[in-house]
């Protein structure tokens, strides 16, 4: 047909011969009666009715009589349709072509769905699979679907079997227990309201209940075991309840604990052995003589003492390592510091000879001994001055007659640190020229109240002076203690 100009004989669908009454590329003046025109290079057939001056256009280029403002959807681009689309059968999908003058059907491919729970019934139709054991459903396959009770189920008891993962929160909802072995012998259960309880070997163990955490039997449970133990246990409080068993600090050596064998009494014991008793306001040790505190070369830095400190004695390596109470001063020691009572006793021992004349001491304010530099000591106070012969401002004390007298003087610092091998001096000065070096202290390193003092006997010319002088060179200042007993100066004289 294309571009003859040639009408082929076309018959409708009774098979009744339709003629055409004009065949040209041109069309045809309105004027002219026809009633049908074939436009042969345009593949068109127009018609129009006798009552209408327009013509009505069926088919297009190469429509072979299909409209030309229509759109086609097609199974293969034909290029000559207006506005066709392929039809294109996806996954999931698949097409049954029934061929010209059947059906084209689309349905589902069954095979598309198999392992995700879905399957074919056999009849291209899609039902759910029949349930894998374990995975918590029974039925599929055609039957009905159910919860697998071997698996979870929603009341009575609850088996689990392999391992699960839930997401989200798994409510037991009131069921008593959650059993974690075959057995049913450990398990975890709820037995009230905010109380859990932990089960092993059929017993129960411990109990979790509003803030406590507790064993099921008193003095029963055991934390950590003696290869297993735990790192750091930060507790604000650990009470014994009473309890007369120890706190174990060491078992390897014999048995090192911290122990409260009765009330208000704590007993530290070292290597099986004990050491020290704390009862009530006493710190001692089990054997008498036994503890020291400190040694060598681990000493402690200060000891304050709101009382009374007995001891056998007091070693202050090269210093001053005794008061003496000896009334005659017959050891003339340089490492001993006779007492009050001592030089009293020995004063009033000479009576017949010995004309007592003052004693001095300080008994507040301050007073400061530069580092490597003499200072001369001064007093506050007078406990006697017989002759008015001592001027304790000043710290001199002024013969009064020639004679022989009996000179003793003591000095101690405020408590301060000394590096090992300072030197602390208390000399006796008559006018300005040294007259006796009474004590001479080497220090060790050590935090303390140095003190030193002396006894000597010495001729004065009538108004010959004298006072004592103290020297230290520790590398700063240091200061005298303010007390009657620990910083003084007596003079007596000597007659006969």
């Amino acid at each position: 047909m294309p571009g003859d100009n040639v009408i082929h004989p076309i018959y409708d669908r009774w098979g009744r011969l339709i003629n055409f009454d004009f065949c040209s590329e041109v069309e045809p003046p309105e004027t002219r009666p026809y009633m049908t025109w074939i436009n042969p290079d345009a593949r068109q057939l127009k018609v129009r009715d006798k009552d209408d001056a327009g013509w009505t256009t069926i088919g297009g280029a190469g429509g072979g009589g299909a409209p030309e403002d229509a759109q086609y959807l097609v199974l293969a681009l034909d290029g000559t349709l207006t506005a066709e689309r392929r039809l294109i059968v996806g996954d999931g999908l698949q097409a049954t072509d029934g061929g010209a003058g059947g059906d084209y059907v689309l349905d589902v491919d069954v095979s598309d769905f198999a392992g995700a729970g879905l399957e074919d019934d056999g009849a291209e139709n899609l039902r759910i699979a029949a349930a894998a054991a374990g995975d918590g459903l029974t039925g599929g396959g055609g039957g009905a679907l159910a919860v697998d009770s071997t698996v979870v189920r929603t009341s009575g008891n609850q088996i689990i079997a392999g391992t699960k993962t839930f997401t989200g929160t798994v409510d037991l909802d009131g069921q008593a227990k959650l059993i974690l072995d075959g057995s049913g012998d450990t398990s975890i259960s709820s037995l009230a309201e905010n109380k859990i309880a932990f089960e092993v070997s059929g017993a129960d163990q411990m109990y979790l209940q509003d803030s406590w955490f507790y064993p099921a039997t008193d003095n029963y449970m055991t934390l950590g075991k003696t290869d297993l133990c735990w790192a750091v246990v930060y507790a604000k409080v650990i009470d014994m309840r009473g309890y007369a068993d120890a706190l174990v600090l060491n078992p390897a050596d014999g048995g090192t604990t911290i122990s409260a064998p009765t009330s208000g009494q704590i007993d530290l014991e070292v290597a099986g052995v004990d050491k020290l008793h704390l009862v009530s306001t006493k710190l001692y040790p089990t054997t008498d003589n036994d503890v020291d505190l400190g040694d060598g070369t681990h000493e402690f830095k200060d000891a304050y003492f709101d009382g009374t400190v007995y001891t056998d004695a007091i070693s202050m390596v090269s210093l001053i390592n005794e008061f003496s109470t000896d009334g005659t001063l017959a050891g003339n020691s340089d490492s001993a510091v006779p007492t009050e009572k001592a030089v009293k006793t020995y004063v009033d021992g000479h009576s017949a000879s010995v004309d007592a004349h003052a004693r001095a001491y300080r008994g507040s304010g301050t007073l400061t001994v530069p580092d490597s530099t003499w200072t001369t000591l001064t007093y506050t106070a007078e406990d006697y001055d017989i002759g008015n012969d001592m001027n304790y401002s000043t710290g001199v004390f002024t013969a009064p007659v020639d004679g022989r007298y009996l000179v003793a003087g003591h000095m101690q610092f405020n408590s301060a640190a000394w590096a090992a091998g300072k030197t602390a001096i208390l000399s006796l000065y008559k006018g300005a020229s040294i007259e006796s070096e009474l004590n001479r202290i080497i220090v060790p390193a050590v935090t303390s109240e140095i003190g030193t003092g002396g006894v000597t006997v010495v001729y004065l010319d009538a108004s010959e002076t004298l006072k004592l002088r103290v020297y230290q060179n520790s590398g700063s200042n240091k200061v005298i203690k303010a007390a009657r007993h620990n910083t003084w100066f007596a003079v007596s004289q000597l007659v006969g």
